[in-house]
């Protein structure tokens, strides 16, 4: 008896103290106006000059699709969540870190301004979808 008393005390401990520590996920805005596909040209430090998709979506999942110049790709699955006034993208395309905190704008012609912390801007543009046409 004392002994099923002893495991059920250490069991109530135990969860009362996990309950504490849980991890609490960030709430993403669904609503959020940085949800779609952006897309930028440039020139990666490890992949030469390329084509860049990142695919903002619900839920705060994100892809980040490189397009090389041989035309293959790479793709980097990853997060996304704001805090505060910044864009917080995870992902191992971001390096050893992986992770990538930028500050973001969205301008007037709905183009998007992504500035790193050295200020370094870098403009993204919406990939707008299209529908296939039948010629007959």
């Amino acid at each position: 008896m004392i002994r099923v008393c002893f495991i059920a005390l250490l069991l109530l401990s135990f969860s009362s103290c996990v309950a504490d520590r849980r991890y609490h996920h960030p709430v993403v805005d669904q609503e959020s106006p940085i949800v779609g596909i952006w897309i930028t040209e440039g020139n990666d430090p490890n992949f030469g000059d390329v084509t860049v998709e990142m695919h903002i979506m619900d839920g705060g999942s994100l892809k980040m699709i490189l397009f090389l110049d041989g035309g293959s790709q790479r793709s980097f699955p990853g997060k996304w969540v704001i805090e505060q006034n910044e864009l917080v993208l995870l992902s191992r395309y971001f390096g050893v870190n992986g992770e990538d905190r930028v500050h973001w704008q969205i301008n007037d012609e709905g183009v998007l301004l992504l500035r790193d912390k050295s200020g370094v801007e870098q403009e993204w543009f919406r990939k707008v979808k299209t529908g296939s046409a039948i010629i007959i």
